[in-house]
């Protein structure tokens, strides 16, 4: 591969998109009542954050699994693939979409990097043709439980991740968009990096 080849990795919620997905979704499905009691809920698993009494990934696990927890895998599934198709681009940030495929004309390659799950994002990275990282949620035995399938793809482990996935060494220019503290360890692996450009 030359060291003339581009990649520009793009964080999702915030950044591609006006919202935080996985509230997104949450309020789609659950309706804004059981949304905003949620809301509530999450507020004391942010308090143990800032505490220092909940990790940010188990924090995001008792959340997820107030909603999910026990839920048919299948039927998750469907409800991610309508939320794609029904809302999901309601929330997509034109001047993204407009980046990316500059990017993309440009043969630059481009890979979305986010915290929110492959079962709702998959579907909006599939239909751009674009490679993607996430986190992913566990199953087991056909049910969602809640928690995740390894760790929350935040902070260092989008840079884990990228590194794992990608030989960066290959590439003259690395371009990173984030709008979060949890996209810090990505923008040391860029050469040009973006902070809230689309905000």
């Amino acid at each position: 591969m030359s060291m003339l080849q581009k990649i520009a990795f793009f964080d999702f919620d915030g950044t591609i998109t006006k919202a935080d997905s996985m509230l997104e979704l949450i309020k789609f499905h659950f309706g804004k009542k059981k949304y905003f009691l949620g809301l509530v809920i999450a507020g004391f698993y942010l308090l143990g954050l800032k505490m220092g009494f909940l990790s940010r990934q188990r924090a995001k696990e008792r959340f997820l699994t107030h909603f999910w927890s026990g839920m048919d895998a299948n039927q998750f599934e469907e409800i991610c693939k309508t939320f794609s198709v029904c809302k999901l681009p309601s929330l997509i940030r034109r001047e993204a979409v407009d980046k990316i495929n500059e990017f993309k004309n440009e043969n630059v390659e481009v890979v979305v990097v986010t915290a929110s799950a492959s079962d709702w994002v998959k579907y909006w990275c599939e239909s751009q043709n674009l490679a993607f990282i996430s986190s992913e949620m566990d199953i087991q035995s056909g049910k969602i439980t809640g928690k995740l399938k390894g760790l929350n793809c935040n902070g260092p482990e989008k840079a884990s991740r990228i590194k794992r996935d990608y030989d960066l060494s290959q590439y003259g220019e690395i371009y990173c968009f984030g709008d979060s503290s949890g996209d810090k360890e990505m923008f040391s692996l860029a050469t040009k990096s973006y902070y809230q450009k689309f905000n």
